[in-house]
């Protein structure tokens, strides 16, 4: 049997992100298996592409420390890996009375969390207007865009060059503990390793309940996006102020290096007990979804949007509740580390994670 000190499960960018890292900081051989025939093929592929800045969340919560500490990370990161990134900036938007007592709030968070932030003037407010309703809106500024279809491609050929294999296809079906070694099967290998790190996305949870973990459970939503040409305004993105439904940010507008803008995500509750998932974009979405890109962006029309791609948000539940943070853990089972619930700010996090993960596995080495 193959024994190799690390194994990662998972190729998005997280679990990417990771390898590179450990890659980088130890000379620890490793393996990552994928249970697609693509890397990134789940969560890491079917976002906004948004590199958020901290506007949203809690203080003192791993989606908010390792939110902002990945931004910072980001221009090195994209350059390093020769990626697309683009600072555009985010407009937060009220377009009603009721929105306009929660922009106040919200910007006042968002100073809390350090994120950088100013009210639109009214020359901003005036251009913003030709295209949506405005009552008032402010600006974040170290929000970005990143083209993900070419950081997965470059993560992928970063860790290649690095002699870091990548097994596509190779779903892990069975994890076992032999003394202090984890026993990993997957497709037709069966590898051992000192140091598991779980970071399957949607599938993280099944992962961890083969070591006999089942405090956890998958909570899936389907965000759902529609796209156009039509001309708009594209100096900025513009997200609503967050509806009290916390399930998603609103339904907002962005633009790729592509020339493409959408519009979504929605959220769509998935049943994992009742039906078979598809990533397939129903026509009910646009009838769904058309109300809320209607009430605030009055220059779109709705012949001139098409059904684009649709992701998941891999949420979790804890014990029964929702869980609303980022679970990453590595006490549960020795030397196992696992990265459950990792949705939006994700990518954003990406760096930030992936350097707090080679720490650990440096210091799990080191106790051995």
């Amino acid at each position: 049997m193959l024994h190799l000190p690390v194994v990662i499960i998972g190729a998005g960018v997280t679990g990417l992100a990771i390898a590179r890292e450990v890659a980088l900081k130890t000379n620890y051989e490793m393996v990552l298996f994928e249970k697609e025939r693509f890397v990134g093929h789940h969560t890491s592929s079917r976002n906004s592409g948004v590199i958020h800045a901290g506007l949203y969340y809690e203080r003192g919560g791993l989606k908010h420390k390792f939110c902002i500490e990945g931004n910072r990370l980001w221009d090195e990161f994209a350059h390093t890996l020769d990626v697309p990134l683009k600072r555009c900036g985010k407009f937060i938007i009220a377009s009603n009375d009721e929105e306009l007592s929660r922009i106040d709030v919200l910007f006042a968070k968002a100073q809390g969390n350090g994120a950088r932030v100013r009210f639109a003037n009214e020359a901003e407010l005036r251009e913003l207007r030709e295209y949506a309703i405005v009552k008032r809106a402010f600006l974040s500024l170290d929000t970005a865009i990143v083209d993900t279809s070419s950081l997965l491609c470059s993560l992928a050929d970063d860790l290649y060059k690095r002699g870091v294999p990548i097994m596509l296809s190779h779903e892990v079906h069975n994890i076992r503990q032999e003394g202090e070694l984890f026993i990993i099967k997957a497709a037709a290998e069966e590898i051992s390793s000192n140091i598991l790190i779980n970071a399957g996305g949607p599938f993280a949870v099944s992962i961890r309940k083969m070591l006999g973990l089942h405090d956890l459970e998958s909570i899936w939503v389907k965000g759902n996006y529609l796209k156009t040409r039509t001309p708009f305004y594209r100096k900025h993105l513009i997200y609503p102020v967050p509806p009290r439904d916390d399930k998603i940010l609103g339904v907002h507008s962005t633009f790729d290096f592509q020339g493409d803008l959408r519009f979504g995500p929605d959220a769509e509750d998935i049943n994992l007990d009742q039906q078979s998932f598809s990533y397939e974009v129903s026509p009910a979405t646009k009838e769904r979804m058309w109300p809320h890109i209607a009430m605030r962006f009055p220059t779109i029309s709705y012949e001139e949007l098409a059904l684009d791609y649709a992701g998941i948000r891999p949420r979790i539940g804890h014990n029964g509740s929702k869980y609303n943070d980022f679970w990453i853990k590595s006490q549960t089972v020795a030397n196992y580390i696992e990265l459950c619930g990792v949705e939006s700010p994700g990518l954003t996090s990406a760096p930030a994670i992936a350097k707090h993960i080679a720490a650990l596995v440096a210091t799990m080495m080191e106790k051995r």
